[in-house]
């Protein structure tokens, strides 16, 4: 998003951080999310990688605490074919909402 002062010809940019997708990629060092994500896992994350990324997007997210950041990228992480901890990431949300896990 930019923003230019005509008058004065100054402008700035805001910029935002990568897609959730791209940072668990990036954090597991993997190129694409998988095609068959019931079938085909292509990582398996930590919670701590999944609380990392969520620190990182809270300020872009609508969400109003770390903790549905979390899960809001558990959700991602499924979307893509990852496990968290050798799990279904939806698993994990459960646990989350349940307070066995702690962001």
């Amino acid at each position: 998003e930019s923003d230019v002062n005509e008058k004065t010809k100054e402008f700035s940019v805001k910029t935002s951080s990568p897609p959730t997708s791209e940072l668990l990629k990036s954090e597991l060092a993997v190129e694409k999310g998988s095609a068959k994500i019931s079938e085909v896992k292509i990582g398996n994350a930590s919670i701590e990688d999944i609380i990392k990324i969520a620190k990182i997007k809270h300020g872009n997210m609508l969400e109003k605490d770390v903790k549905r950041a979390v899960k809001s990228v558990l959700g991602t992480a499924a979307s893509i074919g990852l496990l968290v901890e050798n799990k279904n990431p939806l698993e994990v949300v459960q646990e989350v909402e349940q307070g066995q896990r702690r962001s």
